[in-house]
């Protein structure tokens, strides 16, 4: 905004994928519309002629659907990652008896647990909504622990009919 108010042209593109991608089919670029239609229309430009899904979204809603899309996710397998670590069982054991689930869960964790310390304590530490996102994630995992301390069936399957609806949601995006 400041640069703005100097009369600097501002653009904001945001890859969703990392620098390792030769491929762009099925891969997500972000054009943060910045309140100047011609300048993002130029930075949409730039990658019109490729395979990427371009999707043009107000700068303002960035931060927000960041804490979920790449906070919230990083986070959830952090913790997986660090719970396994500090299980004292050995991966060999857990390899032995392993279930799909544990085993895709595995899969997306491992590269996420060797990423870059930085780079994904920056989006956690200085994303505006980490504490939102934070403060519903306790409360969830708490709401889980609630209902499994409890013994009640009826409240953990209404949570899970909950996450169905949410997730028939999505799939209609």
């Amino acid at each position: 905004a400041k640069a703005q108010a100097k009369g600097l042209k501002i653009a904001s593109v945001h890859p969703m994928f990392g620098p390792d991608v030769d491929l762009l089919a099925g891969r997500n670029i972000l054009i943060c519309d910045t309140g100047d239609a011609q300048v993002t229309a130029k930075a949409k430009a730039l990658f019109e002629g490729t395979t990427a899904a371009l999707v043009v979204l107000p700068l303002e809603r960035h931060d927000q659907l960041m804490s979920y899309v790449l906070g919230l996710s990083h986070l959830s397998n952090l913790v997986f990652a660090s719970a396994l670590a500090q299980s004292g069982v050995a991966m060999e054991e857990l390899a032995r008896v392993a279930s799909t689930t544990f085993n895709a869960q595995l899969a997306v964790t491992r590269p996420v647990a060797q990423e870059n310390q930085e780079l994904y304590y920056e989006i956690q530490a200085e994303n505006a909504f980490t504490p939102e996102l934070l403060k519903s994630l306790a409360e969830r995992l708490g709401d889980y622990t609630h209902a499994l301390k409890a013994k009640d069936r009826a409240a953990f399957r209404r949570m899970m009919t909950a996450s169905r609806r949410s997730e028939e949601h999505t799939s209609e995006l």
